[in-house]
């Protein structure tokens, strides 16, 4: 072109390739546990990614598949991985790194929680996930909103524990699973009476050695100035009955369903296993350190 002429031109070339890698993210509909990875050279050559021979046939193309089970964290959303190859039999050996980047599904679950105590015989499935997905409730298909959106009420026939699983797949993208465990009790209070929480170890003990402690099944009593629903989950924190003369008593409680029925005020029984230390900063800017409990039960207490 002239100096100054801006005006594209098509101009067709030929690049000769001696070493490709191709993920093929359409094999994860399939099979969301393994990465697919087609492998193009020299027929001659030996090509090793991640120290895996491939085999390749007589056209120089090949293929590997790749465990990312436990390679991707909760709430990622995108799968990056670098991945070592070596490639002998070209006319220069080759070796290095190539970037894996592919954008994840997702689950949102808003309701009821991923570990669900209820004496009802019925609860509502609801959360959201990427637009333009097919999603699955052990295996059935259910409704997704042009939103993004998903609710679906499961029965609950008899009392015990159902599990169901959640999938979500998009093309061109991992398919997300999530799993949800729902127990059904005919009491609260029996189930919670027999969750076998200390009745003898005091806050004052645990708040003074927490690594001892830890994990240890616990109950207390207290009243709640602090509640958030947050997603599937609740978080809470209770100033515990009985402590020490002029002392404060905060427990922090990780709850992992929605909690509906409980207001900043009400006194509660919180039944669960001690899991250390909870760091966290007041409104006054104050960091503070109190003791946590993964709660498993919680009881208004009258």
């Amino acid at each position: 072109t002239e100096p100054g002429d801006t005006k594209p031109e098509k101009v067709e070339s030929d690049i000769e390739v001696n070493f490709l890698i191709r993920p093929d993210i359409d094999a994860f509909i399939n099979e969301p546990s393994k990465l697919k990875l087609h492998i193009y050279a020299p027929a001659s050559a030996s090509v090793e990614v991640e120290g895996k021979q491939v085999k390749l046939n007589e056209e120089g193309e090949g293929e590997l598949w790749y465990p990312v089970k436990d390679q991707i964290a909760p709430d990622a959303r995108q799968f990056r991985k670098m991945l070592n190859y070596r490639v002998r039999g070209l006319p220069s050996p080759k070796s290095g790194n190539v970037s894996v980047v592919i954008p994840l599904a997702h689950i949102t679950l808003a309701e009821p929680g991923t570990q669900v105590v209820t004496e009802e015989s019925s609860i509502r499935l609801s959360g959201t996930t990427l637009k333009g997905s097919q999603m699955t409730l052990d295996g059935r298909e259910i409704a997704v909103t042009e939103k993004g959106n998903f609710a679906q009420t499961v029965d609950l026939k008899e009392t015990g524990t159902h599990a169901f699983l959640l999938r979500s797949a998009r093309r061109g993208t991992v398919p997300a699973t999530l799993k949800v465990y729902i127990q059904r009790v005919s009491s609260i209070k029996r189930e919670a009476r027999r969750f076998g929480a200390s009745k003898h170890l005091k806050y004052k003990k645990i708040a003074e050695r927490p690594k001892h402690y830890m994990g240890r099944k616990v109950a207390y009593t207290g009243d709640v100035y602090h509640i958030k629903n947050k997603n599937a989950g609740c978080i809470a924190q209770i100033l515990v009955d009985k402590c020490d003369r002029h002392q404060r008593c905060p427990l922090w409680l990780t709850i992992p369903q929605r909690i509906e029925n409980i207001k900043v005020g009400d006194t509660i029984q919180a039944y669960g296993v001690f899991d250390g230390m909870q760091q966290f900063r007041t409104e006054s800017g104050k960091v503070m350190s109190v003791p946590r409990l993964q709660t498993r039960y919680v009881i208004p207490a009258k």
